[in-house]
């Protein structure tokens, strides 16, 4: 159920139910929405107070019902359409609300028939991406169907999808992230930063969230600063500014470029795992630069081994470079393997490849590992029976 494309007063019924008192703030009571259901699934409680009124919520349901009969034929527009996306969470969030009627209800059915009706209209539309499950089959009379019990399918997606994103989501207070101080060097505000994007992305929490709850990111000195300026700013996207600012310092990205212009790639680093760093410190900065820009910088860091290899190759992006280095590596990593022969016995001695330069005599006075032997065929010392020439005489003479 996407929360922000609903309309104000299905909004209104969900905090309703839950014992909100009313808001007029439509942005605050989205957010506040958001952030109870996504406490909902995470303590697996659910918070609706008040008792349905049977007669009335279908009543409603089926007025609502009624409007979408009216707007879905006009809808003329794509999938991922911002008006298609409204539409589905109205359809999705009045699935909802009648599968919370009493299965006794003998209407609950017949109304999520109807429902359901409206949503296939809609798909029919504006289709979204086919997938195997979308693939008509016969059935024995040879007509075409959608899809086995299509009702009770597209009856269950509302659930599923809202326990989808809502199992993801977590509230910035419960995230396990090492809060930022401003006071510990080894930990940058541009690290930081990153972190708490990733955790956005993951846990489905948009900007106006996070800034409401930034307090619960900072601690010590960038905490305290925090406080100072918050009346002060009214977006995420301000705060960060003041920030860098405050604890980047001036010309923080001439010189963490300068940085990054230094960063050579390590003797036995993978090329991949060298372009990820380099492309985690462009991230870093205010405005990262474009990709031939980063080419050049790369290129003047990377190993001699690459260097001189890929002087014989075109390539006009980093992931093509990174295709071509790992296939260098894989190269480099056969010709090394080529000149370890091991010494063991083998099963078939006579097909092992032996070096002609490697056997042969002894010279007296060497340093070998038979100087200090004696022969027991002979009795003199500096070599062994193998290579004794009284015992080879005394073959070719019998």
């Amino acid at each position: 159920m996407d929360v922000n494309r609903l309309e104000i007063d299905d909004v209104k019924h969900e905090l309703k139910i839950r014992g909100i008192p009313d808001m007029t703030d439509e942005e605050q009571m989205k957010s506040v929405l958001k952030k109870l259901i996504g406490l909902e699934l995470t303590t697996k409680i659910s918070m609706i107070k008040e008792t349905l009124n049977v007669d009335e919520e279908e009543k409603e349901c089926r007025s609502k019902i009624v409007e979408l009969r009216t707007q879905i034929p006009q809808f003329s527009g794509r999938y991922n359409d911002g008006r298609y996306k409204k539409l589905l969470a109205r359809i999705t969030h009045l699935i909802i609300r009648l599968e919370r009627l009493p299965k006794s209800i003998p209407q609950r059915e017949v109304l999520l028939g109807e429902v359901n009706d409206l949503k296939f209209s809609l798909n029919i539309k504006a289709p979204p991406p086919a997938t195997s499950k979308d693939v008509q089959s016969e059935d024995e009379n040879g007509e075409f169907v959608e899809g086995q019990n299509k009702s009770n399918e597209m009856s269950s997606t509302a659930s599923s999808e809202i326990n989808k994103v809502h199992k993801a989501y977590l509230p910035v207070s419960q995230w396990k992230i090492v809060k930022y101080t401003g006071d510990n060097p080894r930990i940058s505000l541009g690290n930081f930063l990153l972190k708490v994007q990733d955790k956005c992305i993951s846990r489905h929490v948009d900007d106006e969230e996070l800034f409401d709850s930034a307090s619960d990111l900072f601690d010590g000195t960038a905490l305290a600063y925090y406080r100072y300026i918050r009346n002060r700013v009214n977006s995420w996207s301000e705060l960060v500014v003041k920030l860098r600012e405050v604890f980047q310092g001036p010309y923080y990205d001439e010189r963490l470029l300068e940085e990054i212009k230094e960063r050579k790639q390590g003797p036995n680093e993978p090329i991949t795992l060298y372009l990820a760093k380099m492309h985690n410190y462009f991230e870093r900065l205010t405005e990262p630069p474009v990709e031939k820009e980063k080419l050049k910088i790369i290129e003047r860091n990377l190993h001699p081994f690459f260097l001189k290899h890929l002087s014989h190759v075109d390539y006009n992006s980093l992931i093509e470079l990174e295709e071509i280095g790992k296939k260098l590596e894989r190269g480099k990593k056969l010709a090394e393997g080529f000149n370890k022969f091991s010494s063991g016995m083998k099963l078939e001695p006579d097909l092992e490849y032996r070096n002609p330069y490697s056997g042969g005599k002894r010279k007296e006075g060497g340093f070998g590992r038979n100087q200090n032997a004696t022969c027991w065929y002979c009795h003199r010392p500096g070599h062994r029976y193998q290579d004794c020439d009284q015992q080879n005489e005394d073959e070719k003479s019998e």
